[in-house]
């Protein structure tokens, strides 16, 4: 048995996995199986190693982060080359995503950013509307529309359903003029923190506190006259002025 396996198209080389759920399943990303005697594994850090492996159990539901995609040949003790998966959370509540927002290059002069659904980029395989992409695989190219040719087209970018966001319910406090950010949140979706690229709770607007939640419940005291609230503000008050 060699010593390295090639990973044959398994998973294309610096594939992007877009999900909208909280976790998205990396093993579902797989074409094809292991070479005999062989194992998939994955893999949170470089180089590989049994300290950053990933249990199976969290290869099936990864969060946001890079992955790296191997065949460990557990018999001689070595690993193939490895193929890289970056995974992103998408926004609820919406069902698409913006793939415009993904490019970070200039276009060659005298062509055009596209975005196919098919390695064989052509007029039928053009996305009519990159920035509201739904669940699918696509493939940028340069577009040169004088001469009618295309580049080679990019690793493919998987876009996850939004399988995550139809049990979530959002309603926006303002609807007029321009309301501000949503400064301050409590969350059971794990992705608030300045590490995560979504921008939350500031994405949410007009609010004091943001809470989110799938199956959490969040109770707030209810107060049936003015005197309670009177007392509830007095008590806040005095507990206030011990911290000063």
């Amino acid at each position: 048995m060699k010593n390295t396996y090639q990973l044959l198209s398994v998973i294309m080389m610096f594939m992007t996995v877009f999900g909208f759920a909280q976790t998205v399943d990396l093993n579902s990303h797989v074409i094809s199986t292991a070479p005999s005697g062989a194992s998939l594994e994955w893999h949170n850090a470089l180089p590989v190693s049994t300290s950053n492996a990933l249990t199976p159990a969290q290869a099936l539901a990864a969060g946001a982060g890079t992955y790296y995609a191997v065949y460990y040949d557990s018999v001689n003790g070595c690993y193939s080359p490895y193929s890289k998966v970056k995974v992103v959370i998408g926004n609820c509540p919406s069902s698409t995503y913006d793939l415009t927002s993904l490019s970070t290059t200039v276009a060659p002069a005298g062509a055009v950013l596209e975005w196919h659904t098919s390695t064989s980029p052509g007029s039928s395989t053009l996305v009519s509307n990159a920035a509201s992409a739904g669940a699918g695989t696509y493939y940028a190219v340069y577009h040169d529309t004088v001469n009618g040719c295309y580049s080679p087209v990019s690793d493919p970018l998987i876009v996850g359903a939004n399988s995550g966001c139809s049990s979530l319910c959002y309603k926006p406090a303002v609807t007029a003029g321009t309301p501000l950010d949503g400064k301050v949140g409590v969350s059971s979706l794990g992705r608030a923190g300045a590490d995560n690229s979504d921008n939350w709770p500031m994405i949410r607007k007009g609010a004091w506190l943001v809470i989110e939640a799938k199956t959490k419940g969040f109770y707030q005291t209810e107060l049936n006259s003015m005197l309670q609230i009177s007392l509830l503000q007095m008590m806040v008050l005095r507990l206030l002025s011990q911290l000063l």
